[in-house]
């Protein structure tokens, strides 16, 4: 399963911002970024699903007239139970 947004800001606004995500049997991964006049952001997040959750590690880049910035990051993410997810309807 793959998704992508690629979308830019409002009126008047230089910015665009992209977002990707992917899920591959137990692996996910997500990256994501915007940039602007003087200013970028580029983030990448990898984990495994182990039952409901997954723990995220990744990297951010932050970067500021020309200076870059890096650190690292750690995230998580869950599936709801089955209980709490909507209720399929049935084909008739």
């Amino acid at each position: 399963m793959n998704g992508r947004c690629i979308c830019r800001s409002g009126p008047g606004s230089p910015a665009w911002k992209q977002a990707r995500a992917k899920v591959d049997g137990d692996k996910i991964t997500l990256t994501g970024g915007w940039k602007g006049e003087k200013a970028s952001y580029d983030a990448s997040y990898a984990g495994s699903f182990v039952r409901r959750s997954a723990k995220l590690s990744g990297t951010q880049t932050w970067t500021y007239d020309g200076k870059s910035y890096n650190r690292t990051c750690s995230g998580a993410v869950k599936r709801p139970l089955a209980a709490f997810l909507p209720k399929q309807k049935q084909a008739q």
